[in-house]
């Protein structure tokens, strides 16, 4: 065998073997903190200061403690408002998405420059006055005042995201449509949302997560127990002088479900969703 393609094939498989070590080592990095969660929430109390990343022994109590306390109620409030305000904001900004994608009119660049700095606006500067006008509203401590500051936070990212997506048709599809006798809400609705459903869905993800994960606008909107969302009561888990770790890590368990079945739904969109639209803006 030749030496020069020896070395040549010693240093490919070098690579290989480095490569596939990084990707192992950026995998560990990455479940690292989730068999850590699940670990210590199957840890009993008496035992969670060990070192040990497996429990010694194994026991449920933190899950029976935790669904038949009160989180199971900050379980459905969530995903109340997390879903109403995914279809809600879905709608909005498909509806709007459309119109910008497809329609000239005046403001319509600047409307859309405007959305996308809104969405760099640090979320706790917009606190105090979304706090003084769902107040003014009456809408403090509901499920509405929530909704409508999540739909709120997460439009204007929603709208530009799914303009591109809207670009991205070609405007012969529609023209087709018209001349076999459809309405323009009918292409909208018999068209070009179904063309654009990777692009919808990964939109409605991005929606649901903005509501599911929030904890700052729900801490400050809502006043009782009953209206906490699952961020806020994870956070009740901390009291003071102790920490209910195995109470807190099995309550995080649970809040991660429907988020992994909802990825599990919408898997199929999801690539073609977050690529799609990516070139034209």
């Amino acid at each position: 065998m030749n030496p020069g393609s020896r070395r040549k094939r010693i240093k490919k498989h070098l690579r290989g073997i480095a490569f596939t070590g990084l990707v192992v080592l950026l995998v560990g990095f990455a479940v690292f903190p989730l068999v850590s969660v699940i670990a210590i929430s199957v840890t009993p109390s008496n035992e969670i200061a060990m070192t040990s990343l497996l429990p010694r022994h194994m026991s449920f109590g933190a899950y029976t403690g935790v669904l038949s306390g009160s989180f199971v109620r900050a379980v459905v409030n969530t995903i109340v408002v997390s879903a109403i305000a995914t279809l809600a904001g879905v709608i909005v900004a498909s509806v709007g998405g459309y119109a910008f994608a497809r329609f000239t009119f005046p403001g319509r660049k600047i409307f859309l420059l405007v959305a996308l700095v809104a969405r760099m606006i640090p979320a706790i500067l917009m606190i105090l006055p979304l706090y003084l006008i769902i107040r003014t509203l009456g809408l403090l401590n509901t499920y509405y005042g929530l909704i409508l500051v999540y739909v709120t936070i997460t439009l204007p990212l929603a709208v530009w995201l799914v303009t591109s997506f809207f670009r991205g048709i070609p405007k012969e599809i529609e023209e087709a449509a018209i001349m076999d006798g459809c309405s323009a809400w009918g292409v909208f609705t018999r068209v070009i949302v179904p063309l654009s459903l990777p692009g919808i869905s990964a939109i409605a993800l991005f929606v649901f997560l903005g509501a599911w994960n929030d904890f700052l606008f729900a801490l400050t909107l809502t006043t009782t127990d009953k209206m906490y969302t699952i961020q806020v009561a994870l956070s009740l888990f901390i009291t003071e002088g102790t920490v209910n770790w195995n109470y807190m890590m099995a309550a995080a368990v649970i809040s991660t479900l429907p988020v992994a079945g909802l990825y599990i739904v919408l898997q199929r969109f999801l690539i073609q969703g977050l690529t799609a639209g990516a070139v034209k803006a």
